[in-house]
């Protein structure tokens, strides 16, 4: 046993402020960390809405999950202060009545919060911020800066928005992962590009259109689409492209089954932190296909485990050159599932529950 494990109380009590039960990127990561933190050393406390559509009863035995029905959303405070009283240790991702949570751990509580930033604040997400407020950017950082204990997901995140808007985290890094078991395999043989998937939300941000461009310069090709956004109008899509197949939102295991079919993801977005979806498709042995604008080669490497490049014209050729080379996406394929196992979440979770334990160790002052 070393100094570390001494050092551990029996439990520290740790709220996961995510919904566990629903398909959201921060409530699945939480999900994962509820799944593989060592139960002998955290007690588990994480959120839960009344009608999420993922099973979470393996769970029940674990995890003290607190009920949210957003039918009567001004309990929603009230379950912050549940989890203020109940744990040590909060950790906040969706940010939601961060301020009230700050205030009220400062006069009542003194719990140890931590964050993590998962974006980065390029040109396209201070725009955003900025038309919904021109003190947007300002509001935003006093917010984040409330909390003492920032971590960025990836080193490309930490130096960029450091670089760019001055916001400080720290030297540690809290990688997300995936769970390669939830994840099936494909059996990997050399055949032709046949079948491209795009996966998201916030889909004008990740680069639909530049994917539907994509769908028109390769019409013996055909497009996949998993996820909903209000702000595209998938009827027209539907009726203007014959080799683009729509998916809507889809539970995890209903995306394994799609993935089976897939031979290449395409996520053409310029502003991304740690796209997780990545590591999904790795999982199966499908590669991807992306820009290089938020750090990607970090993990990828062009043409031996997927596909980075600069700018549309790098993405129409590449993609080109994939659909004329079958060895080159079977190697690919090969490849890509590595990235999977390096961010494998029960290697990954070491470092959460380390950071954990160490903000922990003095838990006499809030942040």
């Amino acid at each position: 046993m070393d100094s570390r494990d001494r050092a551990c109380p029996v439990s520290i009590p740790t709220f996961l402020g995510a919904y566990i039960n629903s398909p959201n990127a921060q409530n699945i990561n939480c999900l994962a960390l509820a799944e593989f933190m060592d139960k002998d050393k955290f007690e588990i406390y994480t959120l839960a809405r009344k009608n999420g559509n993922i099973d979470i009863t393996h769970l029940s035995d674990s995890c003290n999950t607190i009920k949210y029905n957003k039918n009567f959303r001004f309990t929603k405070v009230w379950k912050y202060i549940f989890a203020l009283y109940k744990c040590d240790i909060l950790y906040l991702p969706k940010q939601e009545k961060l301020k009230v949570i700050v205030l009220l751990n400062k006069l009542f509580f003194r719990k140890k919060l931590f964050i993590t930033i998962e974006g980065i604040f390029d040109d396209y997400a201070l725009n955003v911020i900025n038309q919904k407020d021109k003190n947007g950017l300002k509001k935003s950082l006093n917010t984040i800066n409330l909390v003492d204990n920032r971590y960025s997901i990836s080193e490309f995140c930490k130096n960029y928005n450091a670089n760019k808007v001055a916001l400080s985290t720290k030297d540690k890094i809290l990688r997300f992962g995936v769970d390669t078991s939830r994840f099936s395999k494909k059996t990997l043989t050399k055949n032709p590009l046949e079948n491209i998937v795009f996966i998201g939300r916030d889909m004008l941000r990740k680069g639909i259109n530049e994917y539907l461009e994509l769908a028109k310069l390769f019409p013996s090709l055909t497009f996949h689409i998993v996820g909903k956004c209000r702000k595209v109008n998938f009827v027209q899509i539907k009726n203007e492209y014959n080799n683009v197949k729509i998916h809507g939102g889809l539970t995890p295991d209903e995306l394994n089954k799609l993935l089976q079919t897939i031979d290449l993801h395409i996520l053409p977005s310029k502003s991304e932190g740690f796209p997780k979806v990545i590591l999904e498709t790795s999982a199966v042995g499908i590669p991807s296909l992306v820009y290089s604008h938020y750090g990607a080669n970090e993990y990828i490497k062009h043409n031996m485990n997927g596909f980075v490049v600069d700018d549309f014209t790098g993405l129409k050729n590449s993609l080109s050159g994939i659909q004329a080379d079958e060895q080159l996406l079977f190697d690919c394929a090969k490849n890509c599932v590595k990235i999977a196992d390096k961010f494998d979440w029960k290697d990954v979770v070491k470092d959460w529950e380390q950071e954990i334990i160490k903000l922990n160790s003095n838990n006499k002052h809030y942040v």
